[in-house]
């Protein structure tokens, strides 16, 4: 899947330049290289069923956003922050794809009626989308791999 193909339907460029910049202050601009970003994104991308969709032109990108959050940039950057987390550790030995497999992101309810949302990024019915709210996310998705923290 190329994922710098497909990202641009679902996100624009401000989206974009923000969740890679969120990683490479992160991890660090020397070691945050072009071919691990793509590895990154292209796993993230295998692994959330609605971007796969909008790439075979089974749904369109306003139908997901419609509907789900998967769409929506708070998304993209919370994924960045969790990438953060995953690679920083040792990204030379792939034990980041394990963990990202282990967090199990397609049976994540990305549902924007989803309850766990409220009080996390969503207020009153509202997405909101700042640094606390999307870091939070985040954390909700790095969660899936250990939730006994």
């Amino acid at each position: 899947m190329r994922v710098f193909g497909l990202l641009p339907l679902f996100f624009n460029l401000n989206g974009l330049h923000n969740a890679v910049g969120i990683m490479r202050k992160g991890l660090g601009e020397l070691f945050c290289t072009p071919e691990l970003l793509q590895q990154y994104w292209e796993a993230v991308a295998y692994a959330l069923p609605n971007w796969q969709a909008v790439q075979s032109n089974q749904l369109t990108a306003n139908e997901v956003r419609r509907e789900s959050i998967s769409g929506h940039a708070i998304t993209l950057e919370a994924l960045a922050y969790l990438g953060i987390e995953l690679l920083q550790d040792n990204p030379a030995r792939l034990v980041w794809q394990v963990r990202l497999d282990q967090l199990s992101l397609d049976q994540v309810d990305w549902r924007k009626a989803n309850p766990d949302w409220e009080n996390l990024f969503v207020f009153g019915g509202t997405i909101r989308k700042n640094k606390t709210t999307t870091q939070a996310l985040g954390r909700y998705l790095a969660q899936r791999c250990h939730p006994s923290d």
